[in-house]
């Protein structure tokens, strides 16, 4: 078939466990601790949803409150057998491709001393624009990834209800990848839309 056949919109879902997160973006479930982009148990690779449509000339953008190297990120970019592996998994986003990304940050921007890695360089190096926060983002860059910190703690940007002046929010990050693929790939695109925080709050009985 010569057209996608498959449709662009913006996917948002509750917290939910890794095998799930692989059915939505590969149709392929996985055990809780295996990545995302493997079967088991051979671990043979297979293709998420978002990687069919980037090789068909659809813009992809990812956005999650979590890291971008998270579980459900992950799942639709990454090709590693533990979902532990998180420098593989951070240049794997970098080599996928895809126009846009967002995130609390990237577990190995640094390493256990703080001191930094070559992840960032390794982004830069595979023309991606990193940038910390929403506000005065690229006009120009074909591909951004969008954190709000390059420290190793920032796993999540924090709840919405309890966020401070100046801080990210998931509203401004899906505005932020919209109009980055609405620039670099008008015709057509896909986003994967997370908000994380709902999975941490199911963790912790927090209803408020």
């Amino acid at each position: 078939d010569s057209s996608p056949g498959l449709y662009a919109q913006c996917v948002a879902w509750l917290g939910l466990p890794t095998p799930l997160r692989s059915y939505l973006s590969t149709g392929v479930g996985t055990l809780l601790r295996k990545m995302v982009c493997h079967t088991l148990p051979d671990t043979v690779a297979v293709t998420s949803i978002a990687e069919v449509l980037f090789k068909r000339g659809w813009g992809i953008g990812l956005v999650t409150t979590d890291g971008i190297d998270d579980a459900t990120p992950g799942a639709f970019y990454a090709h590693v057998k533990n979902r532990g592996e998180r420098m593989q998994i951070g240049k794997d986003l970098a080599d996928s491709g895809f126009q846009f990304a967002a995130g609390a940050g990237l577990a190995r921007a640094r390493d256990k001393e703080g001191k930094k890695t070559e992840l960032l360089d390794y982004f830069a190096k595979h023309g991606v624009k990193v940038s910390y926060g929403t506000e005065g983002l690229s006009e120009t860059a074909d591909r951004m990834l969008v954190l709000s910190s390059d420290s190793p703690d920032a796993w999540t940007i924090g709840y919405t209800i309890d966020s401070i002046q100046g801080g990210m929010k998931l509203r401004d990050m899906t505005y932020a990848g919209i109009r980055q693929l609405m620039r670099v790939t008008p015709d057509r695109f896909f986003m994967m839309v997370e908000c994380g925080g709902i999975d941490h709050a199911g963790h912790s009985n927090d209803g408020g």
